[in-house]
């Protein structure tokens, strides 16, 4: 209901509004010509006409030079060259080699002389059990043997060794379980 009764209101407004509106008074209208031009026949000599030009548009029509129909190729755009710059001569850049450092060849583990028969003990602190010339060796984790390997860690399959000497750095050779 409320909608009608607005939708009501607004037209009449627009009504009123239409109506109340100033009109246009008779100093603003624009009275049709009621006589022609004289024609200037009557001394003989026809008058110069100015032929139309396409690139000029004349005032009042409204479109000032711009045809929405027909490409037009935009002027070109002034390219300006800034002032040649004097090339200086940069010095030649120096090479400084960096200073060689010789790095210490890292010691080659030797053969090792045993092999690894088996393991025992619990799985906290497996015991490794390895076989050489006519001896039997017993080693934990962290033993040295024959004071040339220490022993790094023991698995099912497989002892880790380093070189007892260097034993922080070295090199892990593993020894696989044989039987």
């Amino acid at each position: 209901m409320k909608k009608r009764l607005f939708a009501a209101l607004i037209t009449l407004a627009a009504v009123v509004v239409f109506k109340l509106w100033p009109q246009a008074d008779a100093a603003t209208e624009i009275a049709p010509p009621s006589t022609p031009a004289p024609v200037a026949a009557a001394s003989g000599a026809i008058p110069e006409i100015e032929p139309i030009r396409a690139d000029v548009s004349s005032p009042g029509t409204g479109s000032f030079g711009r045809d929405l129909f027909r490409y037009l190729e935009p002027p070109p755009k002034r390219v300006e060259t800034p002032p040649a710059a004097v090339a200086l001569a940069a010095p030649q850049p120096v090479v400084v080699e960096p200073p060689r450092v010789e790095v210490p060849p890292q010691p080659q583990i030797p053969a090792f002389p045993y092999r690894y028969i088996g393991r025992f003990g619990p799985d906290s602190a497996p015991i490794a059990v390895f076989r050489g010339d006519d001896a039997l060796i017993n080693a934990r984790a962290g033993q040295v043997i024959a004071g040339t390997f220490v022993v790094r860690a023991i698995g099912m399959e497989s002892v880790s060794l380093a070189l007892a000497s260097d034993a922080a750095h070295a090199e892990v050779v593993r020894v696989a379980l044989t039987q």
